[in-house]
């Protein structure tokens, strides 16, 4: 493009001593709007991918709290839906120790009163979150020896499993530190603890009963901590006898019954509750092992000596 400019224009009168050229304008390239230069462009994405990898790490973090806080809420009250022994795996031929005579029934408040003796909840602190958290599950177990201060508590394997920490606490809310010092060399859903009471608040109150003895559709007693409701108790009947290891019961059983004892109307410990079945709508189908089975010796691995409790177990249930 060229621009002319007259006299007229600069409206100053002609002078020959000055000369006035052109020059032609060319227009300056410009950068489209949406672009910008490349440097700052570069550091705006490389602070956004930043933030954007802190706010994935952030998140990771809280769903994983999140998660094992879950987890310990929905643990505490563990229950056993399937069994760990096949009905159809473990056959007992012979009856663990002589049938005896069930004696006369005795009331649901008396064998009530008897069974909170020594009765105790368990809580069993274990690894979460490979090892990040910790989660807390609860059982129930009974005493069934004593020597001095030392208390034998029976119940099941699933709920001391993979423990790092266990406690077990009275009716009297009286805690004590406890550690498994058997489970079964076989694969049946049973185990031993071992606690220290100098309280003298926990009395292994209620002997073992035969296998041999238990009848179906006699009436029973299941006592534990169903759903932390502590030291609860309902009743049913005995529903059968499966493969001369279960009984099957129609009494509620609940997450926190596991360890718990299933008791007969004489005040006998005949089971101890292990698992429920809950296919679809099916309701009162709880199953307990039976509690002769602690009396085997020869049954039992053992991670250390406590010959005394064994010696106080089979003098109360000879």
């Amino acid at each position: 493009m060229t621009i002319k400019i007259t006299d007229s224009d600069l409206q100053i009168p002609r002078r020959p001593d000055i000369k006035i050229g052109t020059e032609e304008l060319r227009p300056v390239p410009l950068l489209p709007q949406y672009q910008t230069p490349y440097q700052p462009q570069s550091v705006i994405s490389n602070s956004k991918s930043k933030k954007l990898l802190w706010g994935i790490v952030v998140s990771v973090v809280l769903l994983f709290i999140g998660t094992g806080t879950l987890l310990a809420v929905f643990n505490r009250g563990k229950v056993y839906q399937n069994p760990t022994t096949s009905l159809e795996t473990e056959n007992v031929n012979a009856p663990v120790v002589p049938a005896t005579p069930a004696g006369p029934e005795k009331s649901i408040a008396e064998i009530t009163a008897l069974a909170k003796q020594g009765t105790v909840k368990i809580l069993t602190e274990t690894k979460a979150l490979w090892g990040l958290a910790t989660a807390q599950s609860q059982g129930t177990g009974i005493a069934v020896a004593r020597n001095g201060n030392s208390i034998l508590i029976l119940t099941n394997q699933h709920v001391v499993e993979n423990g790092i920490r266990y406690e077990a606490f009275s009716s009297e809310h009286q805690r004590y530190a406890g550690k498994v010092v058997a489970v079964p060399k076989a694969d049946v859903d049973l185990a031993l603890m071992l606690i220290e009471d100098t309280t003298g608040k926990i009395a292994p109150s209620l002997p073992i009963g035969s296998y041999q003895s238990v009848v179906q559709g006699s009436e029973v007693i299941v006592f534990g901590h169903p759903e932390g409701l502590e030291f609860s108790v309902t009743r049913g009947i005995v529903s059968a006898l499966r493969d001369n290891l279960f009984i099957q019961t129609d009494a509620a059983i609940n997450h926190g019954n596991s360890g718990g004892p299933l008791i007969s109307r004489t005040g006998q410990i005949i089971g101890i509750n292990t698992f429920i079945i809950r296919n679809g709508h099916a309701e009162g189908l709880g199953f307990a092992i039976r509690a002769d089975y602690v009396l085997q010796k020869d049954k039992w691995q053992c991670f250390e000596d406590f010959t005394p409790l064994w010696n106080d177990l089979l003098k109360r249930n000879p």
